[in-house]
């Protein structure tokens, strides 16, 4: 019998397309009869954490990402094909990013979603990294969109968002699984970790000319390397304050953009959220 007086607290973090792993962990809890009572979102963890604080179930989730990136062919268009003022040349130096974030959030964000954190049902805190200072930054009032796109501004392929007359990118950057946010506001915490890390090939297609290793596209090594570096963030962060469960989604490969691939990614990460079910009620006791 799940414990009502249980206030649970769930941290998702960013990873791009891997981050549709998450609807997995809201289903869970709400399957156990239990309610998220605080939320702390990086990046793609910020876009379906505020979708679930506006009152989208999972189901509700799992339904729209179905229904919304079925047709593959025409996600990449949208988010790849937009009009030339929302895409800029990635090797422009003039130009600050590849794509506009404002553009992605347009093409995913359910209509659910309120667009002011005082319209929330569920307290949310979104993460950002403050550039010039190099900072973690947590927003919880104001423009709730705006909020999401600079959580998400991945350097070198969204664009800086400005608010405040501060420039802010990526929360990941400072903190890609935000549950140290979120700690004191919770008795039960729980995070989840989209990060993924490279795999190396089974067989090479791409040679150099003295070895026979596979040589990573440039676009690889620039979303690879920052998922690595956030991996080693978060081992920082856990040597030095821990949630009560802490899980990696099995989404190593695919890709921070691979969000024309979201049935695969809901179908391998579906197992993810019967574990999770398992370590509540384990720990719980219910």
């Amino acid at each position: 019998m799940a414990n009502p007086s249980v206030k649970i607290g769930l941290a998702l973090g960013g990873g791009g397309a891997r981050g549709l792993a998450h609807i997995w962990a809201i289903k869970a809890i709400e399957e156990l009869g239990l309610e998220v009572n605080v939320i702390s979102g990086t990046s793609i963890g910020a876009m379906i954490g505020a979708a679930h604080a506006s009152g989208m179930s999972g189901d509700d989730l799992l339904i729209y990402v179905q229904e919304k990136l079925k047709n593959t062919a025409k996600i990449v268009s949208q988010i790849f094909s937009a009009s030339p003022s929302d895409l800029v040349d990635l090797l422009n130096p003039f130009k600050p990013a590849l794509l506009n974030g404002e553009t992605l959030l347009d093409i995913l964000l359910p209509n659910q979603v309120v667009n002011d954190f005082s319209e929330l049902k569920i307290p949310l805190k979104i993460i950002t990294t403050n550039y010039y200072e190099g900072s973690e930054f947590i927003i919880t009032k104001g423009n709730l969109g705006l909020a999401i796109t600079a959580s998400a501004a991945i350097p070198a392929v969204f664009r800086p968002v400005i608010m405040d007359g501060n420039i802010y990118i990526d929360g990941a950057y400072c903190n890609p699984v935000p549950y140290s946010t979120i700690l004191d506001d919770c008795d039960f915490s729980i995070a989840i970790n989209v990060n993924g890390r490279p795999i190396k090939p089974k067989k090479s297609t791409k040679k150099s000319n003295k070895t026979s290793v596979f040589i990573p596209t440039s676009k690889d090594v620039l979303y690879a390397s920052n998922q690595l570096m956030q991996n080693r963030i978060m081992e920082e962060r856990l040597c030095h304050s821990a949630p009560d469960i802490y899980m990696h989604a099995p989404i190593d490969k695919f890709k921070v953009m691979d969000f024309h691939k979201a049935q695969e990614i809901l179908e391998a990460t579906k197992p993810m959220k019967d574990a999770l079910k398992r370590e509540i009620t384990l720990i719980l006791g219910l």
